[in-house]
């Protein structure tokens, strides 16, 4: 039956050749539909690894994160571990801004007014410094001075004169009076180590001065902007079910909703959990896995079809071969068998080639592709054989 076989590979090669090829391409595009999907699937899992999610303190419409004058009990939330319930212990990268009005600030012998001290611990949380761009360090200080407790400031570049020696200090008054605490001042030192350009009047100083001098005038902290980076992008759920105890869910129309506690003190604050990344990649990924079971379909579909118009035009270009064999008393079992043998035979060169490129993957399909193949094959060759044989010749004539 081999001997058969391989003359009649020799008869008709490039028939063979064609079922081959075929096979090959239609084995390799599922193959790559395959690999596509693990692409996609990895560079998700990457993303989800490596995409930093913030969480940040908002209004209750999540519309404004700078400016919240928020009480100290929600910088306790990202820093403390005492408090219970806190968030320490999921987060890092805590990023806080505070501000405070200058009565005085004097620079050498110039005193100037309407200034804010803004104290923060990352450019990132300072908005318009974020990029570090218009900042000019002085005595070899970068940005990181802002993580640590120095007495050290970085003024407006137009508070200092173009003769000023490097790191003058400048001086700073803060005058509190407020109805339910006592009338009280401040004075602090602070080294000047960088200038700035902006359009504000901000002087920036490390987070821990701002606290330092709030414990001075005995004023409670208030924060005006907080936000942190979670460790683990698969923590979020429990982040928000902690996060319930403090926080209220960010509504559009500013209204309380989801907080665990409805009588309150403080103004109730929202975390909003800044996922919008990893939301995209996720709509991204199943979008593609989506299109390439539909690519998947597709193929299968494209093999019947192309099987069985193969298997047509095999036995249509061969049917005067068929006929005699049938005329000397060749069993029709035979003859179906011999010819599918040798299309199998095709089919798994095919797919050697074509599964050989992505290392068979995935088997189950190329089994189903294989399947779906040679069904189509055997129909048109059944159909054909289940004519009678003078039909046959008569059509051949």
């Amino acid at each position: 039956m081999i001997l058969q076989i391989i003359n009649r590979f020799r008869r008709a090669p490039m028939q063979a050749i064609a079922v081959i090829l075929l096979a090959a391409v239609l084995c390799a595009s599922l193959c790559g539909l395959h690999a596509a999907n693990i692409s996609a699937q990895l560079h998700y899992e990457q993303t989800c690894a490596t995409v930093p999610v913030k969480l940040i303190v908002t209004n209750l419409s999540a519309t404004r994160s700078d400016g919240l004058e928020a009480p100290s009990w929600v910088t306790k939330v990202f820093t403390s571990r005492i408090t219970k319930n806190n968030l320490k212990e999921y987060v890092t990268n805590v990023q806080l801004k505070a501000a405070i009005k200058i009565n005085t600030l004097t620079i050498g012998d110039k005193s100037f007014g309407n200034q804010s001290l803004v104290g923060i611990t990352d450019l990132e949380i300072s908005g318009e410094l974020s990029q570090g761009s218009s900042i000019t360090w002085l005595n070899g200080f970068d940005e990181s001075v802002f993580g640590s407790d120095e007495l050290v400031c970085v003024v407006p570049e137009s508070l200092i004169t173009e003769n000023a020696p490097l790191g003058q200090e400048a001086n700073v008054r803060t005058v509190f009076s407020d109805a339910f605490y006592p009338p009280a001042e401040c004075d602090q030192t602070l080294t000047v180590v960088g200038t700035h350009k902006s359009n504000d009047s901000f002087v920036y100083c490390p987070y821990e001065v701002i606290s330092d001098i709030y414990d001075h005038l005995g004023k409670p902290d208030e924060v005006d902007a907080i936000q942190a980076t979670l460790i683990d992008n698969s923590l979020q759920d429990e982040v928000r079910e902690i996060a319930n105890n403090w926080f209220a869910v960010p509504n559009p129309t500013g209204e309380q909703t989801s907080w665990r506690y409805k009588y309150y003190f403080y103004y109730p604050y929202a975390l909003d959990i800044d996922n919008d990344l990893l939301v995209s990649a996720e709509r991204t990924l199943k979008i593609s896995l989506l299109i390439n079971e539909l690519c998947a379909v597709l193929v299968f579909a494209l093999s019947a079809g192309a099987s069985f118009f193969v298997g047509f035009l095999m036995i249509r270009s061969r049917k005067r071969e068929i006929a005699l064999m049938r005329t000397l008393g060749t069993p029709t079992v035979s003859i179906f068998l011999n010819f599918a043998l040798e299309q199998l035979l095709c089919l798994v060169s095919g797919i050697a080639i074509g599964g050989g490129v992505f290392g068979f993957d995935p088997p189950e399909r190329i089994g189903v592709f294989a399947g779906i193949y040679l069904t189509g094959l055997c129909l048109a060759l059944l159909i054909f054989l289940s004519k009678n044989l003078m039909t046959t010749l008569k059509e051949d004539e």
